[in-house]
């Protein structure tokens, strides 16, 4: 990914990748898409250099000025689900970020929009591999937890987990193609919002006083009471 461009224009950040545009050779591009391919969630620690880079490189002309940042956000920027808060902090994290810099950069004319798509059918909610991880997790955790839970709780949430992530969006297309509006079109909007699940369901939800936010929220992810055991640790209360 090294390369040198001549003009700022967009700087994309997402969930999988880092990619800049700026006037000076890029030396570390590769490196930090390493990094995040090694440490989930470390491009959002990168946010903050890689946009200051954009704006401070330009000089004092109007029209070095000019250009865009691309936040890759998620709909788990607006809500936070039971079992997904270390993926929910990094994403609440981008887009308060982006929200602030729209405001810090549009005196430069540099538009910084915050895409937000909800669950698709992507490698990171893919249900073999997350299933695997629960599996883990569950391993590693010691027999104090395991028997504070019980096999017959942990066995119906792994089990209404994968049936939630099978309800996950094929159209991937739709956040490309929001990606390539944000970048390609004269009038891009500030923020885009992508799926019917983020549409109609989780960004509404952020609307509703906390105890119906929560109850939606459990519905959503297929974890209401009346369909998970109690844990031992509550049975007899």
């Amino acid at each position: 990914m090294d390369a040198e461009y001549r003009r700022n224009k967009v700087l994309l950040l997402g969930k999988t990748r880092v990619a800049e545009a700026s006037d000076r050779r890029i030396n570390e591009s590769r490196r930090a898409y390493q990094l995040r391919s090694k440490y989930p969630g470390i491009s959002h620690l990168l946010l903050l250099r890689l946009s200051a880079t954009l704006a401070r490189d330009g000089r004092p002309e109007p029209s070095r000025f000019s250009g865009r940042i691309v936040l890759v956000s998620s709909v788990l920027g607006r809500v936070s689900l039971p079992g997904a808060a270390p993926y929910a902090v990094s994403k609440f994290a981008v887009t308060a970020f982006g929200d602030a810099l729209r405001l810090e950069l549009k005196p430069f004319g540099v538009d910084v929009i915050i895409i937000e798509p909800g669950f698709f059918r992507t490698n990171i909610v893919d249900s073999q591999r997350l299933g695997a991880a629960v599996e883990e997790v569950w391993k590693r955790g010691t027999k104090q937890v395991q028997n504070e839970y019980g096999v017959e709780f942990f066995k119906s949430y792994k089990s209404q987990l994968m049936r939630w992530l099978r309800r996950s969006s094929k159209r991937i297309d739709w956040v490309v193609d929001a990606m390539f509006h944000a970048i390609l079109a004269k009038y891009p909007r500030l923020r885009y919002i992508v799926g019917y699940d983020a549409i109609f369901k989780y960004i509404p939800s952020t609307f509703m006083p906390t105890a119906l936010q929560d109850a939606a929220i459990q519905h959503f992810a297929n974890l209401e009471r009346g369909k998970l055991p109690f844990p031992n640790a509550v049975k007899d209360k």
